[in-house]
């Protein structure tokens, strides 16, 4: 802990390096009239490098601030006309104003120097904030969830969990569509996709009435860069890793663009063991856990899980007009995971003692598990725009089907008991249709200029999932189904929704959004095995709101506040009442009783110079559904489930601040402190638990010569709860060195992650009979080489952006793998 607390101190410390030297001017029209929202950029003159970006404001005035002695140019640029360069300017500890830059058809140059236009690194929006990542620091050399890492609010741990503002299951997008990968697969993904084919990431912490009202947590969107070119490019990469046991991810990615058409593919290898490690102390105590200890059940739980996996991904675009675009896209996933391999199948061991200490009984269940899974999705849509205002109608219909196969096989031998053999088959198949239709209509003025958008559109989507598990009793080579634990669950859902927005920007540097969303859900579950069904039909409106105001010398202050009400329908998995086993007195099991969570979520924000942020946020759920443990004291058994348990209010603030601390070393720091407070009845009694929570994160980037480059990172959590359970503190340090070969066209990289290997979990629940405590080990120290070589020309343009109609849909269906 010391070591991390000099280390982020002596980052923060080189705050004072930062320069003093302003430049500032001002960009007319051809007319001498101010031209407002024109994109300036700032280069280092001697080769044309982005040191910084803005926006003109509404008198055409814009400025540059905090810069380091030296040489620069001014590039100011706008849609229908041409850029305008200044001529080299010097810095000296000074101010300078620019000449005015005047926009017009006639072509400009400064000798030989070529510079392309770059919008800034920060752009802070009404309902959003984005990341330019093309031609920034940390483009060079750097992955996806590496840029992740440096985004503001955003916290990446070592197993690539993504978490925003303090908020679990944030939606990751790319170009705009969710992915259907797991939490592990996605990370992988991210890890292997270079930075160089991204063009921003878009936090969106508030999300508008556009997007599904589902979730609280946010969305994070990566944007692949789009280009112009024809030809054909590629990339292909691997990754081998060593923690415990050895992990191995290749990818292969093409896209081929001619003519009117774009073909586009890829395919992703992954064979990995993952392996984990839980301690488990549980007490049973008299007088409904207030009394005296009865029984101490002590177990030891060695897991381990072998993956292969293999996700492809295929699709076309036909450009019928300029103004209309058709595609069809498929995608799927299959494997398998398999403990059945000799020297992988370890025993769980429960030992339980009296209240002397002596050794009551022990018990030995040695698991034998084997996981299938396919996924196979098809999206067929078309884009048409009606004028060059940018008036267009997008429609996307989806079809998704993932079923599993699940066998498992316990062996259970107890002392002075003769073995028990079970056996269990789960079968899971969801199917899902979706179709949309988004409409946008820009409103300009007299100007040409846009300065309001309404948006439209309608989403319908059904969703069938079946899941049949049978449990077998196993006596001399006999199968009896056990009945009291079978079951048949069967789920249908209907959502129809429609939504409308409309965007303003008015003078003073001030622009709102509001939206409304109206979402009509339809339920019926049934538990065949029990002849027992529920229906539920119910239908919600969401408003959203959002304004900004930017004032001050050259807008460099900006204040967001934002206002949205969003449900969390629960997991499909969670509804479905059947028991998933790790021994015999410690299982998993749904509940068909759970209800959607309601949230009213409230931000503010501001934002100084474009860089650093600091920020607030509440939310108050109404029926929280919350991750909850219970026990059952005459069977000495206990189950992990989830309950709508009370009310949860989040409140917390949050600072972000990138540090260009030399021109080869820059560090983003960032700091997240929240509450997370649950209030109600729960098993009886009156629930009031607040827990305050710190998360911190450094990352510091070291540009090299010779195309060398190098990371060192560290992040921190404080003591935090999850659900009723307390987890204590954690934290680790990572660090990572690359180098571009073969024209840059070939990257090796080298990383160890958790170094110290500090990163274990620890934590503890104790509530009315409930006295657990848990400690949990796994492979957070790992050691990893990449290689990826890009092939062919880089510039083609990449398959283009959309979103299909069921993505909400898929998120909430938990996989393997």
């Amino acid at each position: 802990m010391k070591k991390l607390c000099t280390f982020i101190a002596i980052s923060l410390f080189t705050l004072h390096l930062f320069a003093q030297g302003t430049i500032s001017g001002r960009i007319i029209d051809q007319s001498g009239q101010p031209l407002e929202y024109v994109t300036i950029t700032l280069h280092r003159a001697k080769d044309s490098v982005l040191v910084k970006g803005a926006l003109s404001d509404a008198s055409g005035k814009y400025d540059f601030v905090a810069l380091k002695n030296g040489s620069y140019i001014v590039m100011a640029s706008q849609v229908g006309l041409k850029k305008v360069y200044s001529t080299p300017l010097s810095i000296l500890d000074n101010s300078l104003t620019v000449n005015d830059l005047k926009l017009t058809d006639d072509v400009k140059t400064l000798g030989a120097v070529t510079v392309s236009a770059q919008k800034p690194f920060i752009e802070h929006q009404i309902d959003k904030t984005v990341i330019n990542v093309e031609n920034s620091i940390v483009s060079a050399g750097s992955t996806a969830l590496e840029v992740l890492e440096k985004a503001p609010g955003v916290i990446v741990d070592n197993e690539g969990k993504i978490t925003l503002r303090g908020k679990d299951n944030v939606r990751v997008m790319v170009d705009g569509k969710p992915s259907q990968l797991s939490q592990d697969q996605l990370a992988n993904l991210l890890r292997n996709t270079t930075a160089s084919m991204i063009q921003k990431v878009e936090i969106i912490t508030n999300p508008s009435s556009k997007y599904d009202a589902a979730g609280n947590a946010g969305i994070i969107n990566i944007v692949m860069k789009k280009n112009q070119l024809y030809g054909l490019n590629g990339q292909v990469s691997s990754t081998y890793g060593q923690g415990v046991y050895y992990k191995n991810f290749n990818s292969l990615n093409l896209n081929y663009r001619y003519a009117k058409w774009n073909v586009f593919g890829s395919y992703n290898f992954n064979n990995r063991v993952n392996f984990n490690v839980n301690d488990i102390t549980r007490l049973f105590r008299t007088n409904n856990g207030k009394g005296a200890v009865t029984d101490s059940f002590v177990q030891h739980a060695y897991n381990l899980n072998p993956y292969i996996s293999h996700a492809w991904r295929g699709g076309v675009d036909y450009n019928i007009s300029n103004k209309t675009t058709v595609g069809v896209l498929f995608s799927g996933n299959f494997g398998n995971r398999n403990n059945k391999v000799k020297g992988l199948s370890k025993d769980n061991i429960t030992t339980i003692y009296a209240p002397d200490g002596t050794v009551r009984s022990e018990v030995h269940t040695r698991t034998m598990e084997e996981d299938k899974w396919n996924e196979v999705s098809a999206n067929f849509n078309i884009k048409h725009t009606f004028d060059s205002t940018g008036r267009e109608i997008t429609f996307d219909a989806d079809s998704y089907s993932f079923d599993t196969d699940n066998q498992q096989n316990f062996d259970v031998s107890s002392t002075g008991e003769a073995n028990a053999l079970q056996q269990n088959n789960i079968t899971r198949k969801f199917d899902i249709k979706s179709a949309k239709v988004d409409y946008m209509h820009p409103l300009t003025k007299g100007t040409g200029r846009t300065k309001a958008k309404f948006e439209a559109g309608a989403k319908s989507s059904y969703v069938n999932s079946g899941n049949d598990i049978k449990f077998y009793n196993i006596d001399g080579g006999t199968r009896t189904l056990d009945m009291n634990i079978t079951n048949d669950f069967q789920y249908d859902e209907n959502i129809n929704a429609l939504y409308a927005s409309f965007n303003h920007e008015l003078k003073g540097g001030i622009s709102y959004q509001v939206g409304l969303r109206a979402e009509n859900t339809n339920i019926k579950g049934n538990q065949v095995t029990t002849d027992t069904s529920f229906t539920r039909h119910y239908t919600d409106l969401f408003p959203t709101a959002f304004i900004m105001k930017k004032w001050g010398a050259k807008d460099k202050h900006a204040l967001r506040v934002s206002y949205s009400r969003r449900i969390d329908r629960p997991n499909y998995e969670d509804l479905n009442p059947f028991r998933e086993f790790l021994d015999k007195y410690t299982y998993e099991q749904g509940n068909p009783n759970l209800t959607p969570q309601y949230s009213n979520n409230f931000d503010l924000s501001y934002t100084f110079m474009g860089a650093m942020t600091i920020g607030g946020n509440y939310s108050k759920t109404i029926d929280a559904i919350t991750f909850t443990v219970k026990q059952d004291d005459a069977l000495k058994q206990s189950f992990v489930t989830k309950q709508n348990v009370a009310t949860l209010q989040n409140y917390g603030v949050n600072l972000n601040m990138p540090v260009p601390i030399k021109k080869w070393w820059n560090v983003n720091a960032s700091a997240n402190f929240f509450v997370n407070r649950y209030q109600g009845e729960f098993l009886g009694s009156n629930l009031d638990l607040k827990i305050p929570v710190l998360n911190l994160n450094i990352q510091n980037r070291f540009t090299l010569p010779k195309d060398w480059s190098a990371e060192l990172s560290a992040w921190y959590v404080s003591r935090a709860s999850q659900g009723l359970f307390i987890g204590e503190p954690m934290y680790a340090i990572n660090a990572g060195i690359s180098k571009q070969l073969l024209d840059k066209k070939l990257t090796l990289r080298l990383n160890a992650q958790d170094i110290f290997r500090t990163q274990k979990f620890s934590g503890s629940q104790k509530y009315q009979n409930l006295d657990i405590k848990v400690g949990s080990r796994f492979e957070s120290q790992q050691v990893r080489l990449t290689a990826s070589y890009r092939f062919g020309n880089q510039k083609v343009q990449q398959a283009r952006r959309r979103s299909g109609g069921a993505d909400d849909e898929k998120n909430r269906i938990q996989k393997n793998g």
